[in-house]
């Protein structure tokens, strides 16, 4: 198996290096996840595993031949099956979200048997798990590779995984043993987290610190009536076959607000009339709605599955009209049949 799956779960490593309270040992929502995140959180962003996996599109895609095989050997050898043990994935973000210095740290709400995973890795590895001591919980690593910032795993209780590098995991580690604070008591997170609709498939909020934003505003000069904009929500939804996505930015005065919408309305206008040879994206284009209020400036969206499936096809048949056909009567050499 490859280093990735070593470390407990190739999901769980895969957020870590790009995002109502529980009781220990229970089920707990995915908001109930932001109680183990640091305060450091600067933005959070959390998935309903169980709603995503077992969405048409998810299961469809495990069932395709290539990947049902590489799925059942992820089951056989972690004892996991995504579909049925993952409940949900919280990430906490903190550090400046602008460098490569953000620390995520993540935290994963599922069924699992602590000994029996340990054993099944340890038998999977090529190299030698690593085993340290903080805090009496035990953190998992493999070698560092060059190049690569090393990713450690601990196991919180009985239904809760937590990884990230050295310092976001015992961040986490200091928080489930409530020594430290958790991200509901980062002051400018937790206003922004008031305003999310917490039962969307997925969903995240960003604080946004006003340097940050008055930096970009003297930057690029188009920037400019984003510089009151202190924070960020988006969501993503999956009902009635209907994908529902929502992005919202916050700022707290109204004509700049205004003038954001003004402002992406007319990019829309220029992007519908680039697309008049390309009927699914003039009808997705209409299916997305600007708005602007007192508080926030708001993009949203209901796609239909229809036209989901309509531009994934003429993607694909794009992709297909790109790869070099051979020409009439080539045929590959047959290779050679490789023994063991």
């Amino acid at each position: 198996m490859k280093k990735i799956v070593i470390l407990v779960l190739a999901l769980t490593l895969a957020l870590i290096l790009l995002t109502s309270c529980g009781k220990k040992g229970g089920a707990v929502t995915g908001e109930g996840l932001l109680a183990y995140l640091p305060q450091s959180s600067n933005g959070v962003v959390v998935l309903d595993m169980n709603r995503i996996m077992n969405t048409d599109a998810a299961t469809k895609a495990i069932k395709e031949d290539k990947a049902f095989q590489k799925y059942q050997e992820f089951v056989q050898k972690t004892g996991i099956d995504p579909q049925k043990d993952l409940h949900f994935i919280a990430v906490g973000l903190a550090g400046d979200m602008t460098s490569k210095s953000v620390e995520p740290a993540v935290i994963v709400s599922m069924n699992y048997k602590k000994d029996d995973l340990l054993a099944k890795i340890k038998a999977e590895a090529k190299v030698e798990i690593q085993e340290t001591t903080y805090n009496s919980v035990t953190l998992y690593t493999v070698p560092e590779e060059q190049g690569k910032k090393q990713a450690y795993v601990a196991f919180l209780d009985a239904s809760l995984i937590a990884g990230g590098s050295e310092t976001s995991l015992k961040s986490v580690i200091d928080v489930y043993q409530k020594k430290s604070e958790s991200a509901l008591k980062n002051e400018a997170l937790s206003g922004i987290l008031k305003g999310v609709r917490k039962d969307a498939m997925a969903w995240c909020a960003f604080s946004v610190p006003g340097d940050v934003m008055e930096k970009a505003a003297s930057e690029n000069p188009m920037m400019a009536n984003l510089k009151g904009l202190y924070g960020l929500t988006m969501l993503f939804d999956y009902k009635n076959k209907t994908l529902i996505a929502e992005i919202k930015g916050l700022n707290k005065d109204e004509a700049k607000n205004k003038e954001i919408a003004t402002m992406l309305d007319g990019l829309k206008a220029m992007g519908a009339m680039a697309s008049t040879k390309e009927p699914g994206l003039g009808e997705l284009l209409d299916k997305i709605l600007i708005s602007s209020g007192p508080n926030d400036v708001t993009i949203s969206a209901d796609i239909p599955e229809d036209l989901l499936n309509k531009l994934k096809a003429k993607a694909e048949e794009k992709i297909q009209g790109m790869i070099p056909k051979k020409p009439a009567g080539e045929e590959e050499a047959p290779k050679e049949e490789i023994k063991d």
